[in-house]
């Protein structure tokens, strides 16, 4: 089992029609009270976390917009749970390193297709 997982849109992540931009991703954080922005000097990463005000909330899982994906390491069920929403939101798939493409319930649980 990989421990990094995308949030990939699109059978070709390289085609620019099918990425998700940094623009949506910040608008998607600013409209879910479930994350918070992480400011960083660098604009080749946008990052958030779970918020503060959830009880799941962990400091050491981010989810990292780069290049037109969305991708976590070593996810949580929590993080997994988030991953699967988002994911959802922008009619994408949560894919692992080795390419298989998982389903992931409401509470985190996964399963590999």
């Amino acid at each position: 089992m990989s421990y990094d997982i995308h949030i990939i849109r699109g059978s070709e992540s390289d085609n620019p029609e099918d990425q998700i931009s940094a623009a949506e991703w910040i608008a998607y954080i600013e409209s879910d009270p479930g994350l918070q922005r992480i400011v960083s000097q660098n604009a080749a990463f946008i990052q958030a976390k779970l918020s503060s005000a959830s009880a799941d909330a962990d400091e050491g899982q981010v989810l990292s917009w780069c290049g037109g994906s969305i991708s976590a390491s070593f996810p949580k069920k929590p993080v997994l749970a988030k991953m699967s929403q988002i994911a959802k939101y922008f009619d994408a798939d949560v894919i692992s390193d080795d390419g298989d493409v998982w389903r992931i319930s409401e509470e985190g649980d996964v399963r590999v297709d």
